[in-house]
């Protein structure tokens, strides 16, 4: 834990997470899992992945999910799957 955004993070992503969860400041601020639709974000669906492709991750062991060699594939085809056609993966 550096204290530091993963280098990769994208840089809106890392200025949020900034204004949301300040430094310094005893807070139980919460943010969600899904950036791409927060007001939804209970629903689980594609958006999630799709944000992991533009490098807006929030834990990095999910951000890793789009960037492995082992797993991209598995995310890419996921983002590209219908509601119905992602719970049915599920």
């Amino acid at each position: 834990n550096t204290g530091k955004p993963e280098p990769n993070m994208n840089i809106e992503l890392i200025q949020t997470l900034r204004d949301r969860c300040p430094q310094g400041l005893l807070s139980n601020n919460t943010v969600d899992l899904d950036q791409g639709r927060p007001s939804i974000s209970i629903k689980v669906d594609n958006s999630y992945y799709n944000q992991l492709l533009l490098n807006q991750g929030i834990l990095q062991f999910d951000q890793d999910l789009a960037s492995s060699g082992l797993t991209n594939t598995a995310v890419e085809a996921i983002t590209k799957s219908s509601y119905e056609d992602f719970n049915k993966l599920c």
